[in-house]
């Protein structure tokens, strides 16, 4: 007697077998393209190492990342083939008083990398900095004043399209907005743009930032944006209810939750330590004790209620003080 079949049994058919072919394929197209990346990558890594470091101390090629690139002249002398940089090739002609040489230019072939890392520094810095203030307060503003309506929905469908832009529009953009059109404040009137008057014998001219600093910061900040808004949001949604309903039932203001230690975590760190003491007498919880005492606080602080004083922040000092005081001493 034949056992019954598996039902769960995977059956045989043309379009399962299409499948398996197709997932192979794809399979396949992954593993090649990671081993193109690889060897890309490994021979970057290998014909740079033999820049950066040196088989002798110090082991690094201090002048590399120290020096500024300079133009690299590639000439015949007395038989040999030599290569020199271009302070180098001038002192070689001035030495030998050599008014002219045959020789070929490669621009920014030699010399170093000193400036490409201090201007990458500077743009990180720099645009972080312009990304995180903007980031964070729109993501605050988002989160805690804003009420839904259409006009949060669009903002919100424009943060994820911003997050799903290539960078090569970004660059577009910044080189359109910034390096192009951006408005300067300038002592003259420039006829080829457009030039508004503000007084003082100064013109605004729409003739852009150019290439800088401050046009690459608002650019790389912009693509920044998505990124610190969304994971700012997300941080300020996972404070719990209650720490936001104790913060205001002890008269905090909203924005001094997101500047200084909430008071509400004070009192939730007060209800740990008073914890075992309400165990102890057969009271009720700690930290559900406090909870509701600061909703009760907020609700007559509101309404004028007797319990109002709870609410009072320069009453004997800190709230959490003055919490504390009426917990030990709930009669009072």
């Amino acid at each position: 007697m034949h056992a019954p079949a598996n039902p769960f049994l995977a059956r045989k058919s043309s379009a399962r077998t299409f499948e398996r072919v197709a997932f192979g394929f794809f399979r396949v197209a992954t593993y090649f393209i990671l081993v193109c990346a690889a060897f890309i990558f490994g021979l970057i890594f290998y014909k740079g190492g033999q820049t950066v470091f040196r088989a002798n101390f110090p082991f690094v090629n201090v002048p590399f990342l120290t020096q500024a690139p300079e133009t690299l002249y590639v000439f015949q002398y007395e038989g040999k083939k030599m290569e020199l940089g271009d302070r180098d090739f001038r002192e070689f002609k001035r030495v030998h008083a050599i008014a002219d040489i045959p020789a070929e230019s490669y621009v920014y072939s030699a010399g170093g990398i000193f400036p490409c890392i201090v201007g990458t520094a500077l743009l990180v810095v720099g645009s972080m900095a312009i990304a995180l203030f903007i980031g964070v307060s729109s993501a605050i503003y988002l989160n805690e004043y804003s009420t839904q309506g259409r006009f949060v929905y669009f903002v919100r469908l424009a943060i994820l399209n911003l997050a799903g832009v290539p960078s090569i529009v970004f660059g577009l953009f910044g080189l359109g907005l910034f390096v192009v059109f951006m408005p300067v404040l300038q002592g003259f009137s420039n006829p080829t743009v457009l030039s508004l008057p503000v007084g003082f014998w100064h013109y605004l001219n729409f003739s852009g930032w150019n290439v800088c600093l401050l046009s690459g910061w608002f650019t790389l900040a912009f693509m920044a944006l998505p990124v610190v808004i969304t994971a700012s949001e997300e941080s300020l949604k996972s404070v719990p209810k209650g720490f936001r309903e104790g913060s205001l039932a002890l008269r905090r203001h909203p924005l001094a939750d997101h500047s200084h230690e909430c008071p509400a975590l004070c009192a939730a760190r007060d209800a740990h330590l008073f914890d075992s003491r309400h165990r102890a007498r057969g009271g009720r919880d700690g930290a559900d004790h406090v909870y509701r005492r600061l909703r009760g606080a907020r609700q007559d602080a509101v309404a004028g209620g007797p319990r109002a004083r709870l609410c009072l922040p320069g009453r004997d000092g800190a709230p959490v003080s003055y919490l504390r005081r009426q917990l030990e001493n709930p009669a009072e």
